[in-house]
């Protein structure tokens, strides 16, 4: 149940409606606009060649297995999921190949398209489709050169290879391990405590932002034992809330005027082996929700006078390996 300074009172019924088709739609990373269901996400596969230094990347598993078995090739796993046929709100990702350095390159900006027919790249063909901006539960794919190898480069993480250089985010996309890294943040301007998704993680440290800790880790998609972790947002007080119980819970937020901000991702709300209990503290002095998996932080948050201890409303995975 929320607590803080909001107005109740409404028709509870006429709320859940409201919530219903407020809500109805929202995709499992909160985009609001995608139908998952009429485009499958698959797999974008990265492989390597020792001989070259380059990398490829492919939705295409025979693909994968011509390359491996011709022994040119080895796999690195999974890079991320893509859209294998368009939907509202993605872009194609183009893939191009340099005949001269047999090198590949990938982009979803009809400007660096262009540049690369001039180029006398080959466009072999759409690779997929990717979203151009950040959506809820998506990470930015980021894009380095490697100017030994001559060999662009595309992770969700940023690497510590120093013969990297980073270029930009090249495209947004769903993780690869379909794990979504949720990072605790504080928002100093309105005292604010934020779970954020991967991709805002990898921004802000881009940008030279502030420290991040992790949180934990929450799936992309639903399976049995998870549910979807809601996020509204409380303009009033300024504070973001993150709650599964959207019926109760998310009714009488939306009730107090505040706003759906979709889903982040799916977690569990049960302990296993393996998760991590994330804890909910209201502090009143500043009127906010305080979100952390930092038994430290925890503690210390109790020892303030006033601070209420709402307990655990989910849990998140403590690694991408479980």
């Amino acid at each position: 149940m929320y607590t803080g300074n909001m107005h109740t009172g409404r028709n509870r019924v006429l709320v859940v409606v409201l919530l219903s088709l407020v809500l109805a739609g929202l995709a499992a990373y909160g985009t609001g606009d995608v139908d998952f269901g009429h485009s499958p996400l698959v797999p974008f596969y990265r492989l390597y060649s020792a001989a070259s230094g380059n990398h490829l990347y492919t939705t295409n598993a025979q693909e994968v297995m011509n390359l491996v078995l011709s022994g040119d090739f080895r796999s690195e796993g999974r890079a991320c999921y893509v859209f294998a046929d368009q939907v509202l709100g993605t872009v194609p990702l183009y893939r191009f190949r340099d005949p001269a350095k047999g090198g590949h390159f990938y982009t979803i900006d009809q400007d660096e398209a262009a540049e690369e027919l001039a180029e006398s790249a080959v466009m072999e063909h759409i690779a997929g489709y990717v979203f151009a901006e950040p959506r809820q539960g998506t990470v930015a794919v980021l894009r380095f050169w490697n100017p030994v190898r001559q060999d662009h480069f595309y992770s969700t993480s940023i690497e510590n290879d120093t013969n990297l250089e980073y270029q930009e985010v090249a495209f947004y996309s769903i993780a690869g391990d379909e794990t979504i890294p949720l990072v605790h943040a504080w928002n100093w301007r309105n005292e604010d405590s934020l779970l954020l998704a991967g991709y805002s993680f990898a921004t802000e440290k881009l940008n030279g932002g502030a420290p991040l800790s992790l949180a934990g880790y929450a799936l992309g998609r639903g399976i049995l034992g998870t549910t979807p972790l809601y996020r509204f947002y409380v303009p009033e007080a300024k504070d973001h809330v993150f709650t599964t119980d959207l019926q109760g819970e998310g009714a009488e937020l939306l009730a107090g005027g505040a706003i759906p901000e979709g889903v982040i991702g799916y977690v569990f709300s049960e302990p296993e082996t393996g998760l991590i209990p994330v804890h909910r503290v209201w502090v009143p002095e500043l009127e906010t929700h305080y979100f952390t998996a930092n038994e430290k932080d925890y503690r210390l948050l109790l020892q303030a006078a006033g601070n209420v201890d709402e307990g655990v409303p989910f849990y998140l995975l403590s690694s991408t390996d479980d």
